[in-house]
């Protein structure tokens, strides 16, 4: 008997040619797994379900999945569009005055949008997250969460200024920071990873080339190769990444993460967007994963990521 039979819709199943298209299908789960797909007068004589959802008119198909968010960040939305350099002199003061026991609420915004418009899986970057995960259970989603690892320290920015530094420039970094959000991420990992048969996974989340030191994205990666996890990366998201690099190690973004060994298949790349072709074709040479986030950096900046560079060079 099958928990579950959705049918009568129109059914995606994404196989063979095409999107898989099956006119009048069903759908038969058994304990939250998938156990037949088929026209609807097959499956709908062969067992007696325990629910019958009527998907007819309506289209069936696998879950979207948003590979990369900021779901508390959902309460600055809009704020920094029009301010240059929007990350440091619009988006992070901002958030300083954002209340953190909000957060939560504001992720479960983010997921209930996302499900409304058909996603049902989400890789989530915040921090801290600890308590978002909550959200992303009580929802029902799936989750490819992780912490946020930073040794930028926004809450120095008035000393930073004191000092001399201006927006645009690289921040300085703070290690007891990073150190700081490393443990948090081991200890999301420890606590949530896998939970609720797999649906919930924890990676970690080195924050971007400019915004770690070279010794503690070394220690990020060593982390997480212990425990056998994937690293998500802001990778080339705007020029200022690639000018911070440059002035301290003498190299843009992606070959200074190849340089020091992160560029592998182990490493999510987010962003590309401010590449050149060699440099794409490197990351997709060392086998590291892209995220196209098309919407953020191209509202912001203007910029598009190279997708179809990355594809043809063989990227995935």
């Amino acid at each position: 008997m099958y928990d579950t039979l959705i049918t009568g819709g129109h059914i995606l199943t994404m196989a063979g040619d095409g999107v898989g298209f099956i006119e009048r299908g069903a759908i038969a789960i058994d304990k939250g797994v998938i156990v037949a797909i088929g026209p609807a007068d097959s499956l709908s004589s062969r067992d007696t379900p325990r629910q019958v959802i009527d998907a007819t008119d309506r289209i069936v198909m696998p879950g979207l999945v948003d590979a990369h968010l900021h779901s508390a960040a959902t309460t600055g939305r809009g704020w920094a569009q029009e301010i240059s350099p929007w990350m440091a002199s619009g988006y992070g003061p901002l958030m300083r005055h954002a209340i953190e026991d909000d957060a939560p609420l504001w992720t479960l915004l983010a997921l209930m949008e996302g499900v409304a418009a058909g996603t049902t899986t989400f890789g989530d970057y915040e921090s801290p997250m600890n308590d978002l995960i909550l959200s992303h259970i009580a929802i029902g989603s799936r989750a490819v969460v992780c912490e946020g690892v930073s040794e930028l320290n926004w809450a120095n920015r008035e000393q930073w200024i004191a000092d001399g530094w201006t927006p645009g420039e690289p921040t300085p970094l703070d290690r007891e920071m990073g150190e700081r959000t490393l443990a948090n991420e081991i200890t999301l990992y420890e606590q949530w990873n896998g939970h609720d048969d797999g649906r919930i996974r924890v990676i970690f989340g080195p924050h971007a080339a400019d915004f770690l030191s070279r010794e503690m994205l070394l220690k990020v990666q060593e982390e997480a190769r212990k425990r056998g996890a994937a690293l998500h990366l802001h990778t080339a998201q705007d020029a200022r990444e690639n000018k911070a690099t440059e002035q301290r190690y003498g190299l843009r973004a992606v070959p200074y993460l190849d340089s020091i060994g992160l560029l592998a298949s182990d490493l999510i790349a987010v962003h590309l967007s401010v590449t050149t072709d060699d440099e794409v074709d490197l990351v997709a040479k060392r086998g590291a994963r892209m995220i196209c986030c098309a919407n953020s950096i191209g509202i912001i900046d203007g910029v598009l990521p190279p997708a179809r560079r990355f594809l043809d060079a063989g990227g995935v």
